[in-house]
């Protein structure tokens, strides 16, 4: 869908994308799972180790929430603008450059496909709880190899987010056309 967004104190406009509610719907279930196994674990008492993990899952699980919530409200979503790819949540924003994209594609975790940029600087990233997600992408970059990772399930109409950002790293002339039937 076509729209304006604001980027810099500017609105733009830009191909937005927004999250799947039934895929988030999923997502928070599942976190609420891991919140659950995660206390168990915590309670278990007989191997700290076991309860270390329990706080890692309870923690990353809450984030996960918080994500998850916000994505039902209508609040997170990619936009491609003609700098580059925005990827806005209540907890802050991630915004990838066009020309520092280095190579486009595919890695998965578990059952998670995910759309995966290698870049020559790192993504710019504003906000509080998003800045956690920059420790994550240095991870994903020595675990994964890639630098950025989009959730492909979660996105709606996710083969045309990812038609649209591969050809916007491989034509750039793509890149100017970008959201010009903006509306508000």
């Amino acid at each position: 869908m076509n729209a304006l967004v604001e980027w810099e104190g500017t609105e733009r406009p830009a191909v937005v994308f927004g999250v799947s509610k039934p895929r988030t719907t999923i997502s928070l279930l599942a976190g609420v799972g891991l919140i659950a196994l995660g206390f168990f674990a915590i309670a278990d008492g007989r191997d700290r180790l076991i309860q270390v993990v329990g706080v890692f899952l309870v923690a990353l699980s809450l984030i996960s929430l918080y994500g998850a919530l916000n994505g039902l409200r209508g609040r997170a979503y990619l936009a491609l603008i003609t700098g580059g790819i925005l990827w806005r949540t209540p907890a802050g924003s991630s915004f990838v450059r066009w020309e520092t994209i280095e190579t486009v594609g595919h890695y998965q975790v578990s059952w998670q496909r995910f759309l995966g940029l290698k870049t020559s600087v790192r993504p710019r990233i504003t906000g509080g709880v998003m800045r956690a997600f920059g420790v994550i992408g240095r991870l994903d970059r020595r675990l994964m190899g890639w630098d950025v990772g989009y959730p492909l399930w979660l996105i709606e109409r996710s083969g045309e987010f990812e038609e649209l950002v591969t050809r916007c790293v491989t034509q750039p002339e793509a890149r100017t056309g970008l959201g010009q039937q903006a509306t508000t």
